[in-house]
């Protein structure tokens, strides 16, 4: 991770100049301090807390309040001083952001405001005027059949 605390501006940078970003994805305190110690640049707080955590079939049944309780604790993971922890982005789930801005800026702005996350990541088609990341990844909404691996690889991270 670059010295001093991980900015999006700062990512943006990265991409432009051709530098690897490295995302890793975490649900809890434990895989946060994993992910922390492994020196990544960004903490994805996955909607896939779904299928790896609450044992569901897809992601479609996480709620904002799993999102934000998974995020707090993610948040809570994170052991080293605020200038020199990794970015952490929170995925919005299914529906909290395709009815309309009022109702993605809310969405957004709960996450944001209850919790130490510095950006939520709307997946898909979302109002850009949030305070979005964007990011290429596996896609289980899109899955076709229960038991069917999502096609996709997490390629690179590119700020709004």
């Amino acid at each position: 991770m670059a010295e001093g605390r991980m900015r999006p501006a700062e990512l943006t940078r990265f991409k432009q100049s051709g530098r690897a970003i490295t995302m890793l994805t975490a649900w809890d305190g434990l895989s946060a301090a994993l992910v922390e110690e492994a020196g990544a640049d960004v903490v994805l707080v996955g909607d896939s807390l779904a299928m790896v955590v609450l044992g569901h079939e897809t992601t479609l049944p996480v709620t904002l309040e799993h999102m934000l309780h998974h995020s707090q604790a993610v948040c809570r993971g994170l052991s080293k001083p605020l200038a020199d922890r990794p970015l952490v982005v929170c995925d919005l789930p299914f529906l909290s952001y395709q009815c309309g801005l009022d109702r993605a800026v809310a969405a957004a702005g709960t996450i944001l405001k209850e919790s130490d996350v510095a950006r939520t990541h709307p997946p898909g088609s979302a109002p850009t005027r949030l305070p979005a990341t964007r990011h290429r990844s596996a896609q289980p909404r899109q899955t076709a059949s229960p038991g069917s691996s999502p096609t996709g690889r997490r390629l690179f991270l590119s700020c709004c």
